[in-house]
């Protein structure tokens, strides 16, 4: 790995108030000592609003080098300071397989709502509301959002959305797949930013962060069901 280089941090620590989804974050590499990662955390924070590392907490490290993925585990050991974390790996590098998601285009109830810096509490938050819609039996208590035209797959969503939005900016998405499911709320961060506008819109694209395991696979039947039907028609012409 080189300094500056991306990585994808998957936290394998199940929280008990939140079983069964994807925890991950971004970072970058800071340095490399000999059983060592050094990793910069790239998101815009508020005081007291950094992410909640815990002694021991655990985690899957992913990137990719010279067009293959690699992949290694470690333990978060301390914070260098308020954005630089050491993680122990344990020396278990190996190569994969990268597997890209299917992608869909199409026009979906989306709500979308920045962060603002506030990762934990946007974490918190994203919490409360999984909880809020799977206790919830009245649909008309889920909050109502607007069609906006989308590109979707079970890692991510790219659309237009006002500026400012920086890369690593978090926001928080509430997604109607109509597939006779409850929404989907999940948090993603900014990991482009394309020249295209709409509006005074710019295309940017989103990678999950927080999203129920669940609501993963219900992506990913959407997305094959939707690329499906659309080859279905494209046979019949």
């Amino acid at each position: 790995m080189q300094i500056g280089q991306k990585v994808s941090l998957h936290v394998l620590t199940d929280e008990t108030d939140a079983p069964g989804h994807l925890d991950a974050l971004t970072g970058h590499l800071h340095s490399l000592g000999r059983q060592t990662l050094d990793l910069r955390i790239p998101y815009r924070t508020t005081a007291n609003e950094s992410y909640p590392f815990k002694e021991g907490m655990q985690f899957e490290i992913m990137t990719d080098s010279m067009g293959v993925g690699i992949q290694l585990t470690g333990t978060f050991e301390k914070m260098l300071g308020s954005n630089l974390i050491r993680i122990k790996h344990n020396n278990d590098l190996q190569m994969i397989r990268r597997r890209l998601s299917p992608r869909l285009d199409l026009t979906l109830e989306i709500g979308y709502t920045r962060s603002g810096g506030k990762l934990r509490s946007f974490r918190e938050q994203w919490k409360k509301y999984v909880r809020m819609i799977e206790q919830t039996e009245d649909p008309d208590k889920i909050p109502k959002v607007p069609e906006k035209k989308v590109n979707i797959s079970a890692s991510g969503i790219g659309m237009f959305v006002a500026p400012p939005n920086e890369l690593a900016d978090i926001g928080m998405f509430l997604i109607n797949l109509r597939d006779e499911g409850k929404p989907i709320c999940a948090l993603a961060e900014v990991i482009w930013k394309g020249k295209r506008s709409e509006g005074g819109k710019v295309s940017t694209g989103f990678q999950f962060l927080n999203i129920m395991d669940r609501d993963k696979k219900r992506i990913e039947a959407f997305v094959a069901k939707g690329n499906s039907d659309i080859k279905d028609d494209e046979d019949d012409d």
